[in-house]
């Protein structure tokens, strides 16, 4: 009779212990990607990097502020020294400091503003999260393209942007070297674009070429090349 009740007690016991624990787990907070950072890259070379954050679920409290944001440990050496709500979707902050110890460049990391200081309407309880990376600045192809003129020829347009970084103020085709096909256009155009550089060039001929850009054209601060196979229309 008493190694009955004994299991019992113990059953009894373990199914406390159960519900106590399955109610831990479930006052835990979770996580959601609903963050949007812009810009989504950053550099130790900048001093301070305002950034724009968009919640893409729910609004921000009035009194969202500098103690709900949290860094993740990539962005260590980052700061948060200002945030201000611009409005119910909107957090325009400024980040300050060098980021230390990463492990790769770019390294990723993510920025996170507490459930506490979102409102919803789905009540769900969730920390809102991002991600930003820290890295070097470095140039990037984002386009390419041609159109066929009406008088006859076609122009091959590449548009170019700096990752973490901007076009020098002064940055003309002197700041560019063009080898192979695009050496031999007929002309070439330049047009910048707040973060972003266009290249037109007309008369090329069907082949390999190469576009580079010297040290001198952005704040990349050495050279980078890109190769391009010219197709023909």
């Amino acid at each position: 009779m008493r190694r009955v009740r004994g299991q019992v007690l113990a059953c009894v016991l373990s199914l406390l212990f159960a519900m106590l624990s399955g109610c831990e787990a479930s006052s835990e907070v979770g996580s959601e990607k609903i963050l949007e950072i812009t810009p989504d890259y950053v550099t130790n070379q900048q001093a301070d990097r305002e950034l724009e954050i968009s919640l893409t679920k729910g609004t921000f409290r009035e009194d969202v502020g500098i103690e709900d944001i949290v860094l993740s440990q990539e962005l260590a050496g980052l700061s948060v020294t200002k945030a201000v709500r611009e409005d119910d979707t909107t957090l325009r902050i400024v980040l300050s400091g060098q980021a230390s110890g990463l492990l790769a460049d770019p390294a990723i990391g993510s920025v996170t503003i507490s459930y506490e200081a979102i409102e919803s309407d789905a009540a769900l309880v969730r920390n809102a999260v991002g991600e930003l990376t820290v890295g070097t600045p470095y140039i990037v192809n984002v386009s390419e393209a041609w159109t066929r003129l009406q008088e006859g020829g076609v122009v091959w347009e590449y548009t170019f942007l700096v990752r973490g970084g901007s076009w020098t103020e002064s940055v003309s085709l002197n700041d560019i070297s063009l080898e192979g096909g695009f050496g031999r256009a007929e002309s070439v155009e330049m047009q910048r674009e707040e973060e972003y550089l266009r290249l037109r060039f007309y008369g090329l001929t069907e082949g390999s070429g190469s576009i580079t850009f010297l040290s001198t054209a952005s704040s990349v601060g050495e050279k980078t090349s890109f190769e391009f196979h010219i197709e023909g229309t």
